[in-house]
């Protein structure tokens, strides 16, 4: 988890009295007057800098647990109030002492970065693997903001990734301010209790769950809830690893590898575009590569949908009956529409009514929300599984 930065430049503007700011950044930081003292008595903007870095280190840690990643407090505006120093003396103070440096690991592993990660790392609060995840995506980039919030970017992938990845192309696109990801009004549950989650597992990257309105005001309106997550390192891994498209016009799924990473991509398509309408289980888009695509990795996955054009030019795969009971007898039916529908098919009540119900019953009273569920399931697909067992178990009680 990355800790929101816990001083806020609105808030010391109004407050304005030197002495009441002071106050406000020792209750913000944790801080001795002591403490403040001795940085600010530092002749040198360095050496205040250090001593500043690790006295909040060392604070932030014992208040939140090593657990939590601190290194957005490090930027250059937290480090100018509490030293007292102007920010261009500490910029310059910085460039000084890791400029060549910084030089240096940028020509190794042609990453940009602000010359602050340097004093992040000498301090010792980034917790990311831009260098090595740089390594094995040779295309990949990263913004000053992935140096700052510590982003991850998996080196490997497996069945989680590749079922985020699958959520990714079924419900997301390139927003100007990042990746957006949309789903439909009954995926408010499944968001916040799995996508954003897995975000936070697979990249270390915190989002905020909101809310989009369509048609405002009319009889057309319709609210959708919607991720937002701006990370450079994040998008460029999904467009020159995966294929993610900056538009999507005419595109393809990835083609991944082994049966997991085949299996979980599979997975997350169905989860964000499946849909049960009666009897009927499909998955529908306007795209033809797309949907050609989609059925190819049904295939390979061990299903055989049918193809067929609809009514408004675009298609849909449907899935016959032999498959659809595959679907819910080999758990790749990962979200909680396909067992909460009304019309949901009669193994996936049988299913929710009889799998692990004692257990789920046992653990109800420690769990408040999908976040926690993630403490007690952390193993790859029997996790996801479990996380749309309990919201069902606990929304059928």
């Amino acid at each position: 988890m990355t800790l929101d930065n816990l001083v806020s430049r609105e808030e010391l503007n109004k407050i304005g009295n030197p002495a009441q700011i002071d106050k406000y950044l020792l209750e913000a930081f944790g801080l001795a007057d002591s403490e403040l003292d001795k940085i600010r008595a530092q002749k040198s903007v360095l050496e205040a800098l250090l001593i500043a870095g690790n006295i909040i280190k060392r604070r932030l840690e014992e208040k939140y647990g090593p657990e939590v990643n601190i290194s957005a407090q490090f930027t250059r505006d937290n480090l100018s109030i509490l030293t007292g120093h102007p920010g261009y003396k500490i910029s310059g103070a910085m460039i000084k002492s890791f400029g060549k440096r910084k030089k240096a690991l940028e020509g190794q592993t042609g990453l940009r970065m602000p010359t602050i990660q340097l004093f992040r790392e000498e301090i010792g609060v980034y917790n990311g693997n831009l260098y090595d995840a740089k390594q094995k995506w040779k295309k990949l980039q990263a913004s000053s903001t992935d140096w700052l919030v510590s982003t991850r970017i998996p080196t490997e992938i497996d069945f989680e990734l590749a079922y985020l990845v699958g959520i990714i192309f079924a419900d997301g696109n390139i927003h100007e301010r990042g990746l957006q990801i949309v789903g439909k009004e009954i995926d408010y549950d499944f968001y916040k209790g799995i996508v954003q989650p897995l975000i936070q597992k697979m990249f270390n990257e915190r989002t905020t769950l909101t809310d989009k309105v369509s048609h405002p005001n009319s009889l057309l309106e319709t609210h959708s809830p919607a991720v937002l997550l701006s990370s450079r390192a994040v998008e460029t891994f999904l467009k020159y690893h995966f294929g993610f498209p900056e538009k999507k016009e005419d595109y393809a799924l990835p083609k991944l590898g082994t049966s997991e990473q085949k299996t979980g991509l599979f997975c997350g398509i169905l989860a964000g575009m499946g849909a049960i309408s009666g009897e009927s289980l499909t998955i529908s888009d306007t795209n033809s590569r797309f949907a050609n695509s989609v059925r190819k990795l049904a295939v390979e996955v061990g299903y055989n949908p049918s193809l067929c054009h609809t009514h408004d030019s675009g298609l849909q795969l449907r899935f016959k009956e032999g498959d659809k009971e595959k679907l819910y007898t080999n758990n790749h039916l990962l979200h909680p529409k396909f067992y909460s529908n009304p019309n949901a098919l009669r193994y996936a009540r049988r299913k929710i009514k009889n799998k692990k119900e004692k257990k789920i019953k046992k653990k109800r009273k420690f769990i408040l929300s999908y976040s926690t569920i993630l403490l007690y399931l952390i193993q790859k697909h029997s996790y996801l599984m479990s996380l749309v067992e309990m919201h069902l178990m606990f929304s059928n009680n």
